[in-house]
């Protein structure tokens, strides 16, 4: 057995149809199924798939608070190794996104996160969502500064080392 991933979706339930297909491409992933929270930040959740854990909030936690309960939850689940987080616009293009991410992270032992890399409609990338210094391209992989939030997956031993997302910056 590799890596267990699970995957952290935060909802204002303003996007059902980009929502339905973030959860369609993430049920089209190659390899074992990665366990799936929605979490519906204040909002009643559309229906869902059987296969998708549904936590509808009286209250929006934040992004940070609503990560933290995704990661939570997760563990309530059975735990899981690596958290993918996604925002309820993003969108898998690739079927093996998470037999990549597992890849990274049974290989490099030390990695902590890996941020996805954000495109439009049309594939191309904006240079404000490259977070490394200087002008490298968004198709090259290396070293950030920082990550981007609505597309990453991070090993929840790094989350349990920093304590989890800093849910005073809602």
């Amino acid at each position: 057995m590799g890596l267990r991933l699970g995957v952290v979706v935060l909802t204002m339930g303003d996007r059902p149809r980009e929502l339905g297909a973030l959860l369609d491409s993430v049920a089209a992933q190659e390899g074992e199924a990665a366990r799936v929270v929605v979490i519906g930040q204040g909002v009643r959740l559309p229906p869902l798939p059987d296969w998708v854990d549904a936590v509808e909030l009286p209250e929006n936690l934040g992004i940070p608070g609503g990560r933290n309960l995704g990661a939570r939850r997760l563990r309530e689940l059975g735990g899981v190794d690596v958290v993918v987080n996604l925002d309820d616009d993003g969108l898998l293009p690739r079927t093996d996104t998470f037999r990549l991410v597992r890849e990274a992270f049974e290989r490099e032992r030390l990695l902590g996160v890996v941020g996805f890399r954000v495109a439009d409609g049309t594939g191309h990338t904006q240079r404000r969502h490259v977070p490394r210094p200087g002008s490298s391209g968004a198709l090259r992989s290396g070293e950030v500064t920082t990550f981007l939030g609505g597309g990453h997956a991070i090993r929840m031993s790094a989350i349990d080392r920093v304590g989890g997302f800093p849910s005073r910056f809602f």
